[in-house]
């Protein structure tokens, strides 16, 4: 992100195994890890840079009301940042699908859609 880029297999390898999909460009990663949180309904990933690479941490799933207010918010945000590279608004219909995983908006439990024991 800014910084020059540093081959680390050799220029050669390198190239190869971006022909071949084995590794990807450079830029390419965070925005494929948001996609794939968000497919999966999971939490929003926290992103680490140590020195010479970037570093994504990601969680078990949780149901919305599991996430802290902090949890959310990270999640509303990294949506938000995904609709806008993929130049999709971002809507309250957007983000329920997000959070509850379904092409409907609705939850993929609801308490009325089930018989009471």
């Amino acid at each position: 992100m800014g910084d020059a880029d540093r081959a680390r297999g050799g220029s050669h390898g390198a190239l190869n195994m971006r022909r071949l999909n084995i590794c990807e460009e450079r830029g390419t990663g965070i925005d494929k890890v948001v996609h794939a949180v968000e497919s999966y309904v999971l939490p929003a990933p926290v992103f680490e840079r140590p020195p010479g690479f970037t570093r994504a941490i990601l969680f078990a799933h949780k149901r919305l009301r599991e996430m802290d207010r902090q949890e959310r918010l990270h999640a509303c945000y990294m949506h938000a940042c995904l609709r806008y590279v993929t130049q999709q608004p971002m809507t309250n219909f957007s983000l329920r699908v997000r959070f509850s995983g379904s092409s409907t908006g609705t939850p993929r439990w609801h308490p009325a859609s089930s018989p009471i024991p």
